[in-house]
């Protein structure tokens, strides 16, 4: 039996007990792509503030990891998943191993989407602002969901993975914890002219303003 992992069973050494036989890197889960779509309301979060972590959803294609298992060790490595998993289903798909030459039918976990306001863990199609927001403030028993994102971005991309939509996340957290607490004068500028410059930051200081966006200063 095959598992596609796309978070951190990536990286970790879960699988070794197991009796895993085979592991492949840059394995394609073809019709899904990896998103910031289950909120975290205990580890990584509170209800009021979440932290996200990692799932799935339809569309494109995903880069991870594929992990072989004996048939006899099926039922344990699903109640693994199950376990880290608990609002998700097990789907199976079409993964293509290009090192193997080869496809394989791939167990993975799918979020329900049940949203968290219903009982569920599902956050949906929040604008990326948001989830920025809900990283860069959450904080859970494990401990705060920026760290996570952090650890999430290094671990795959010690697979020589790159996960750009993490990356955006993460550039504007950053940027949201380092913006500035006062306005920088733009000298010489005229009022008229202000209304029409758009806000752009960066780490290190404010380059343009926009009147409407000042009140986030």
């Amino acid at each position: 039996m095959w598992i596609f992992a796309y978070d951190s069973l990536m990286w970790k050494d879960w699988h070794k007990a197991l009796g895993c036989t085979t592991l492949v890197k840059n394995a394609f889960l073809h019709g899904y792509h990896r998103d910031f779509n289950i909120a975290s309301i205990a580890d990584y979060g509170t209800p009021a503030t979440p932290g996200l972590i990692l799932g799935l959803e339809p569309g494109d294609n995903c880069i991870g990891v594929a992990l072989e298992f004996p048939d006899t060790k099926e039922g344990e490595v699903l109640a693994v998943l199950k376990h880290r998993f608990p609002s998700t289903v097990i789907l199976r798909g079409r993964v293509n191993l290009p090192s193997l030459g080869k496809d394989v039918e791939a167990n993975f976990a799918m979020p329900v989407k049940k949203k968290v306001e219903s009982g569920g863990a599902y956050i949906g199609h929040l604008e990326l602002q948001r989830r920025a927001e809900y990283a860069a403030t959450a904080h859970g028993n494990v401990g705060g969901a920026h760290e996570y994102l952090k650890k999430t971005i290094d671990g795959v991309r010690s697979l020589g993975i790159r996960d750009f939509h993490a990356e955006q996340i993460l550039g504007m957290i950053d940027t949201y914890l380092n913006r500035p607490k006062m306005m920088v004068q733009l000298g010489g500028i005229p009022q008229d002219t202000m209304r029409s410059y758009h806000i752009r930051y960066n780490t290190d200081h404010v380059v343009a303003l926009s009147p409407d966006l000042l009140g986030m200063m």
